[in-house]
């Protein structure tokens, strides 16, 4: 869920910004009569044909308007070369959508929808105990789901049965927390902090405060990757030298 909730909404600002978005035509790009009314609307219908109406005075269902932003990302992404990450985005999406719109607890990818998932598993607990969905252990069972400690997480638990794909594996997640991306500003701000934390007052997403007063903006997250910010860093310097080498880089804007 998580992966294609940020994928998706990451294809939608790159179509944005490419003018796809204000070039496009029909209902799915009209607005909603009552888009807060919608929103309740959308996440209390299993069904998912609860129908919306638009300011246009037509109407249009969740699906129909996944479905229409899917196949704009679909070609989008087929015609800008874009790395092969998208593709992979789009064809999950595209998959999801087609289970949806049938037994979406039984097929291969609609399946591994946290919502999805949750609905089987309230759904065979309120069979087996005889329960309304209303009931005190159907919501526990529903936070139970999310919980961090794997130990009561039932998210972990059908993991660990296999029911639920993985999209990295259990050693990977814990490599990421250990080491940040090379390709954005990321980089520079762990190794900052795997290097100079002694030295550091404070830093954020986008600036890094040392003690002795100097400040380094990170305006860019494209920039301060591992490409650009290593060659400061090949003979180990200290945090003094770090700073004068970045003071000079500085006119180039790395930084």
């Amino acid at each position: 869920s998580i992966y294609l909730k940020f994928g998706i909404t990451a294809l939608f600002f790159q179509m944005l910004e490419a003018g796809l978005i204000q070039k496009a035509s029909g209902n799915f790009v009209v607005p909603l009569r009552d888009p807060v009314s919608a929103y309740h609307a959308v996440s209390r219908d299993l069904t998912l044909r609860k129908k919306l109406p638009l300011v246009n005075d037509s109407s249009i269902t969740a699906l129909e308007v996944q479905w229409m932003y899917c196949q704009m990302a679909k070609k989008f992404v087929a015609t800008s070369h874009c790395d092969p990450v998208w593709t992979d985005v789009v064809q999950k999406w595209e998959g999801v959508l087609q289970g949806l719109e049938g037994n979406r607890a039984k097929h291969e990818l609609s399946k591994n929808l946290d919502w999805v998932m949750k609905e089987q598993l309230l759904a065979l607990k309120q069979k087996r105990d005889g329960m309304e969905p209303t009931h005190d252990a159907c919501r526990n069972l529903a936070l139970a789901y999310h919980h961090l400690n794997p130990e009561y997480s039932m998210y972990h638990r059908v993991v660990e049965q296999g029911k639920m794909m993985r999209i990295v594996s259990r050693d990977e997640t814990m490599q990421m927390t250990r080491r940040a991306p090379s390709d954005t500003r990321a980089w520079l701000r762990g190794e900052l902090l795997r290097r100079y934390a002694e030295d550091l007052y404070d830093i954020g997403w986008d600036y890094a405060y040392f003690k002795n007063g100097t400040m380094i903006q990170m305006n860019d997250p494209r920039h301060g990757t591992e490409a650009e910010i290593r060659p400061f860093l090949q003979d180990n310097p200290s945090v003094t030298g770090f700073l004068n080498r970045i003071k000079k880089a500085s006119k180039d804007e790395i930084i």
